[in-house]
């Protein structure tokens, strides 16, 4: 036996019946479709501005070739040797070099004394002693400029004193600055 149902009930169905079916409709086909092309358009905007990135960097490459051949030439022709007649020139210019680091750190350079130079292997190793007063920031500049110029130069026998300490039996001056005494050298090819 079949039931019947009220007329308001049968329509309220009849016009729910096709609104459900729209709604599958559209979560089972339109949904996925949409939702696609929002991926593919956010994909192709990506793309998009990868491909601008990565044309400006081509527009940018001949530039920085020529740079990087540039500086490859110049390092062919730099050994990291000093250069000069003699050694007494050239630890004349490590003095100055040590002179115009120290200055450009606003440091006081007390001394310098050029010291003979040695045979090291199948180089000569020409080395400067210097005495220099230098706050603690100064002193990290001169020895990061000594130590990483052209041509290459090490430091040794490193002798850092505070000026307190220096002067406690005298004066007792704090001022934070150091007395420091290194010794500067680097390697030539020997003369002929």
């Amino acid at each position: 036996m079949m039931m019947s149902l009220s007329a308001p009930i049968s329509r309220a169905l009849a016009l729910a019946l096709p609104v459900a079916l729209l709604g599958i409709a559209y979560l089972a086909i339109l949904k996925p479709v949409i939702d696609t092309r929002a991926q593919q358009r956010d994909q192709i905007e990506q793309l998009g501005s990868a491909l601008a990135r990565y044309q400006r960097l081509a527009q940018d490459q001949k530039p920085r070739q020529e740079a990087l051949d540039q500086l490859r030439r110049r390092a062919a022709g730099q050994d990291g040797l000093l250069r000069g007649e003699n050694e007494t020139l050239m630890a004349a210019a490590l003095q100055n070099r040590i002179k115009a680091s120290v200055g450009a750190a606003h440091g006081e350079l007390k001394s310098t004394q050029i010291l003979s130079g040695q045979a090291d292997g199948r180089l000569r190793r020409v080395a400067v002693r210097a005495q220099v007063t230098l706050t603690p920031e100064a002193a990290l500049r001169v020895f990061h400029d000594l130590e990483s110029g052209e041509p290459v130069l090490f430091l040794d026998n490193l002798d850092i004193r505070s000026k307190e300490e220096t002067r406690r039996r005298r004066e007792r001056v704090e001022d934070g600055t150091l007395d420091i005494r290194f010794e500067a050298y680097g390697y030539a090819q020997p003369q002929s």
